[in-house]
C-alpha cells in the first residue's frame, strides 16, 4: 500500500496477527542509486535506526554491518526495534538491473527480518501507467512485457548473491487462461510465491475490468491455484505458493477464502486498513501452536536426557538399552526441526508476549484492546512516537481516520483528523472521543458545521469530476477522428517531468516563460504548480512540500518527478500520486 505500510502500521498489525507485512511500495532505481533516498526517515526502511541504542525487545545483535550511508545520523530521532518481522520488501521496478541493484542494496542489518522480496506487478494509479511499472506491465504476450516481467524475476531469482526468495504479486488478465499463463510463468522464471488480487489489471480509463470497485473474482483465483500448483500439491510438494486478494472485510472471510481458493494464504489491504487487528483470531491460534512446540522441545530435550542417562545405568537390561537407543534416535532426529520452527516463534512472538508465564495475561489483554478502535488508533499513536516519529502527518492522520472512522463521524470530528498538523493534535481529538463516549451529554450536534460539510463533498465531487469528464472528451474526439489509439490525445503531454527540469523552471519567475518550456517539453497534462511547490519544505520533490491545494480537484496529473524508467519517453520517474495514499 502506497504509504500506508509504514513501519508504525506493519508492527501494529503483526502485533494483532498478521504473519507478515509488505514495505509500502519503493522506487527500485532510486533506491538502488540514491543514497539520500535510502537515509531518508520516511523511507521504508531507514524507521529501524542502527545508531540507536533504545530497543523494544529486539535483538541487539543485528545492528551490525549496515551501509553507511543507510544508517548515517540523518535518521536521528528513529527508534530500534527488530520485531518488523516477517518483512516483504516491496519494489517497483521494470528493469532486471534495477531489481537486482535494489535488493543487494538493504542493508545487511534488515537481512534477517525479510522473508521475501517483491516485484510490484499489481500498483493500477496513472503514475504506474506513466512510469510503465506495476500492473500495467502486465500485457499478455504478443506483447514484449511478458519476456521483460520474467527477466525481471529471473534476474534476481538466478543472482548467487541474493539470500532472498522472490514474490510477486499480480492482478487478473482478460481471461482466466491468460491469467493462469501469467502465474505459471512467474514461478517458471524462478518466482517463489505469487500473491494475486482479485480484480483485473488497470487500464488507464479505470473502467470496464480495470475498474477497482466491485467484489474480487475469488472464483478465478481458486482456478488458477488449481491450475499452477494441484499436479505439485499431489505429488506431496509445495514449491509453488500461491496467496489470494480481495474480499476481506472481517476474518470470517479469510476462512471463506481460503477454504475457497485452496491457497497457502490470505492477504487483506483495504480491510485491515479498517481494522489492524482482522487477522486477531489467526494470532489466538498460532500463539497455542507456539506454546504446543515450546513444550514438545522442552519434552524431547528432557526424554533424549533420561535415555542417556538410562544408557549410563549398568543394571539396564541389553533389551531395554536397545529400545532407548532407538527413542533417543528418534527424538535426535525430530529436535533440529522442532527447535528451527521454535526458532521462528520466538523471533516473531517473543518482544510481544515476553516468557510464558506472562503469556496468558498478555493474550487476554491483546483480546479486549483487538475489539477496541480507540485503543487500536492510540497503539498505532505510540508506535508513531516511539519508532517513526518523522512519519508524514498525512500518514498518521490517514490511519487514524480508517480506524476509528465511525466514531470520527460520529462526533463531527473526521474532518479535524484530516486537518490535524501534528500527532499532538490527532491525540487530543481521539480524547474529545474518549470524553464524549464516556458522557455523550457532552456532544452537541454542530448543525452548521455539518451543512458547511455537505457543501464542501458537493463541491469536491464536482471538482474530482474535472479530470475524469475531460479524459472522456479527449477519448471521443480520438473515436471521431477514427485514430487507432483512443488513448491519443491523452498521452500527449503525459511524459513526467524529470528532478532536473522541476529544479530548472525554479529559477525562473516569469510565469509565461515557464508554462511554454512545459508545454513543450511534453508535461502539459501535469499540474506544474504541484511539482514546483512540492521540494518547499525538504527538497528533492518526495512530497514534503505543499504541491497542489486543490488534491484531487486538479483536473491536471498529479505524479512525483524523478528518475525511474528506462521504459518511458523520457526516461523519468512516476512513482506517487499525491491523491491516492493506498492502492
Amino acid at each position: 500500500m502506497v504509504n500506508a505500510s509504514e513501519l508504525p502500521f506493519r508492527l501494529l498489525c503483526r502485533k494483532y496477527g498478521a504473519l507478515a507485512s509488505y514495505t509500502p511500495m519503493i522506487n527500485a532505481v532510486e533506491y538502488a542509486t540514491d543514497a539520500e533516498y535510502r537515509a531518508d526517515p520516511t523511507c521504508p526502511f531507514t524507521s529501524l535506526n542502527s545508531n540507536s541504542n533504545s530497543s523494544s525487545g529486539g535483538n541487539s545483535n543485528s545492528s551490525s554491518g549496515g551501509n553507511s550511508d543507510s544508517n548515517s545520523n540523518s535518521n536521528k530521532g528513529q527508534s530500534q526495534d527488530y520485531s518488523d518481522y516477517p518483512l516483504v520488501p516491496h519494489f517497483a521496478s521494470n528493469t532486471p538491473s534495477s531489481f537486482v541493484s535494489a535488493i543487494k542494496a538493504i542493508p545487511p542489518i534488515y537481512h534477517d527480518n525479510i522473508i521475501y522480496v517483491d516485484l510490484n506487478l499489481g500498483c493500477p494509479q496513472r503514475s504506474a501507467y506513466l512510469g510503465h511499472f506495476g500492473s500495467y506491465l502486465l500485457s499478455p504476450p504478443p506483447s514484449p512485457d511478458r519476456s521483460l516481467v520474467t527477466s525481471i524475476v529471473r534476474a534476481a531469482a538466478n543472482d548467487s548473491e541474493i539470500r532472498f526468495p522472490i514474490s510477486c504479486k499480480v492482478r487478473l488478465l482478460d481471461s482466466v487462461e491468460e491469467s493462469v499463463e501469467l502465474v505459471n510463468d512467474l514461478f517458471d522464471a524462478g518466482a517463489s510465491l505469487v500473491a494475486v488480487h482479485g480484480r483485473f489489471r488497470a487500464t488507464w480509463e479505470r473502467d470496464g475490468k480495470g475498474a477497482r470497485d466491485g467484489p474480487a473474482n475469488m472464483d478465478w483465483i481458486g482456478r488458477i491455484c488449481k491450475e499452477c500448483c494441484g499436479s505439485e500439491r499431489a505429488s506431496g510438494q509445495r514449491q509453488r505458493l500461491l496467496v489470494a486478494n480481495g474480499n476481506v472485510i472481517t476474518y470470517d472471510d479469510v476462512v471463506k477464502n481460503l477454504e475457497e481458493t485452496g491457497c497457502e494464504g490470505v492477504m487483506s489491504a483495504e480491510g485491515i486498513l479498517d481494522n489492524p487487528a482482522l487477522f486477531f483470531p489467526a494470532l489466538e491460534v498460532t500463539v497455542k501452536k507456539w506454546r504446543k512446540l515450546r513444550k514438545k522441545v522442552d519434552k524431547t530435550k528432557a526424554s533424549n536426557n533420561n535415555s542417556s542417562n538410562n544408557n549410563n545405568n549398568n543394571n539396564s537390561s541389553n533389551n531395554n538399552n536397545n529400545n532407548n537407543n532407538n527413542n533417543n534416535n528418534n527424538n535426535n532426529n525430530k529436535l533440529p526441526k522442532y527447535e528451527k520452527k521454535l526458532a521462528k516463534f520466538d523471533k516473531m512472538y517473543k518482544p510481544l508476549f515476553g516468557d510464558f508465564e506472562s503469556l496468558d495475561n498478555r493474550m487476554a489483554a491483546l483480546k479486549i484492546s483487538a475489539r477496541c478502535k480507540i485503543s487500536l488508533a492510540r497503539e498505532y499513536l505510540s508506535l508513531v512516537k516511539s519508532v517513526a516519529p518523522l512519519t508524514l502527518i498525512r500518514t498518521v492522520t490517514f490511519h487514524v481516520r480508517r480506524i476509528m472512522k465511525d466514531l470520527l463521524v460520529k462526533y463531527q470530528l473526521l474532518d479535524d483528523v484530516v486537518g490535524a498538523g501534528d500527532v499532538g493534535r490527532v491525540e487530543e481529538i481521539i480524547r474529545k472521543v474518549v470524553d464524549y463516549e464516556k458522557d455523550p451529554r457532552k456532544f452537541v450536534f454542530d448543525s452548521k458545521k455539518d451543512r458547511m460539510k455537505k457543501e464542501w463533498e458537493e463541491r469536491r465531487k464536482e471538482e474530482e469530476g474535472k479530470r475524469e469528464r475531460y479524459e472522456q472528451r479527449m477519448r471521443r474526439k480520438a473515436k471521431r477522428e477514427k485514430l487507432p489509439d483512443p488513448d491519443h490525445y491523452l498521452l500527449i503531454g503525459s511524459d513526467v517531468p524529470t528532478r532536473e527540469t522541476i529544479e530548472a523552471l525554479r529559477t525562473i519567475d516569469d510565469e509565461k516563460t515557464r508554462q511554454a518550456i512545459w508545454r513543450e517539453a511534453n508535461h502539459g497534462q501535469h499540474c506544474i504548480k504541484f511539482h514546483l511547490n512540492m521540494g518547499e519544505e525538504g527538497g528533492k520533490g518526495k512530497g514534503k512540500g505543499k504541491g497542489c491545494e486543490r488534491g484531487k480537484g486538479c483536473a491536471f496529473l498529479h505524479a512525483e518527478a524523478g528518475v525511474f524508467g528506462q521504459q518511458n519517453n523520457n526516461g523519468s520517474d512516476a512513482i506517487v500520486e499525491d491523491d491516492e495514499i493506498a492502492g
